[in-house]
């Protein structure tokens, strides 16, 4: 073999493994642009929700919702007038969402005590998954009720999960936190609502 065929097959190694890596690095990009839209609400796609507020403002109202629980019953914020509200979005796949939710079963089952009531409301799932979620984790003490269209999530401007709205018993924002809560900060959360 000459060793210009050599040489001309070594130059050809770098160009295609540069042009391999071209392509692997399209496909990437590809899927999480898929993922990223998958993941966005259909509401909220290209920009805000129509209705929605921009964000959810302490001592605004609550935007009214109607939503199915899992045992097929219709709740809506007017269900709650005259008891206080928290409100937690999650979903069955968050990472977050789960590690908190033994704190939210513990405080939940405190703050009720105080006439504070929780309603769990799932993010974007069917409602067979989440009712093999909560029966396989034990979690199905908890008030579920299932957004399947994000209608509500597009309303409360969820963007991440968990994302907690705390609601007092006229309705109005007391307090939202988007983010994961300590049992302490969940205490301390419900504790203000009357």
């Amino acid at each position: 073999m000459s060793s210009h065929a050599t040489t001309s097959r070594a130059s050809r190694a770098p160009r295609r493994i540069i042009l391999y890596l071209s392509a692997l690095l399209f496909l990437v990009v590809l899927a999480l642009t898929a993922l990223t839209w998958l993941y966005v609400p259909p509401a909220t796609r290209g920009g805000q929700a129509t209705g929605a507020p921009a964000e959810l403002k302490v001592g605004a109202p609550a935007p009214e919702f109607q939503l199915k629980t899992l045992d097929g019953n219709t709740l809506s914020l007017s269900s709650f007038r005259g008891q206080p509200l928290w409100l937690n979005f999650w979903s069955t796949t968050c990472g977050p969402c789960k590690e908190e939710m033994p704190d939210i079963v513990a405080v939940s089952r405190e703050a009720r005590e105080r006439g504070v009531r929780l309603l769990a409301v799932d993010v974007g799932e069917n409602p067979a998954i989440v009712r093999k979620y909560l029966a396989h984790t034990g979690y199905s003490v908890l008030p579920v009720a299932v957004d399947e269209k994000y209608e509500v999530a597009a309303a409360y401007n969820v963007y991440y999960m968990p994302m907690h709205v705390f609601i007092d018993s006229k309705g109005i924002i007391r307090r939202v936190e988007a983010s994961k809560l300590s049992a302490a900060q969940m205490r301390d959360a419900t504790g203000d609502l009357r």
